[in-house]
């Protein structure tokens, strides 16, 4: 049994060592793609939920995307200053922040996927449907996970400091 625990632990170790070198190159390859739109990979992935959410709460994206609100809150600063989003606090709650993306934003969201769909290529050409549909599945279950982990340890939903 002890040889089993070694062996889990040390494809534990692989595994988070692995994910994160690709969460890496994701990132790298990402805001190498979306710069000559003047973003960056989380700013166009706050505005990619904007766009496909009308009236999306900006709690709601805190959890979804692992950010921190702090986090959050800048990315949503530069994305307004942009006119690329607007932000309203409905007058039931002013505690809440209700985002919606401009004309502009779709427009520019419709543009850096267009930009983004050739590095899903990279992925996508070499994984058969099945491959594709395991490792997309996987790939939710292991966010399901950090979130539920996040949620135990009482921290903010989102990424780890």
């Amino acid at each position: 049994m002890q040889a089993q625990e070694k062996t889990r632990r040390a494809q534990s170790i692989e595994l988070v060592n692995d994910l994160a070198l690709v969460g890496m190159f994701l990132q790298r390859a990402g805001n190498r793609q979306v710069r000559a739109y003047r973003l960056n990979q989380s700013q166009f992935t706050v505005l990619r939920e904007i766009v496909r959410n009308r009236d999306l709460q900006q709690k709601d994206i805190t959890g979804e995307l692992l950010l921190e609100k702090s986090n959050l809150s800048k990315i949503i600063d530069k994305l307004e200053g942009m006119s690329l989003v607007t932000t309203r606090t409905p007058e039931h709650d002013g505690r809440a922040v209700v985002l919606n993306a401009t004309e502009a934003g779709r427009q520019l969201y419709r543009e850096c996927s267009q930009s983004l769909d050739q590095l899903k290529t990279v992925f996508t050409a070499a994984l058969d449907d099945v491959e594709l549909t395991e490792l997309a599945g996987a790939a939710r279950r292991l966010k399901e996970l950090v979130v539920s982990h996040l949620t135990q340890e009482g921290e903010t939903r989102g990424e780890v400091s």
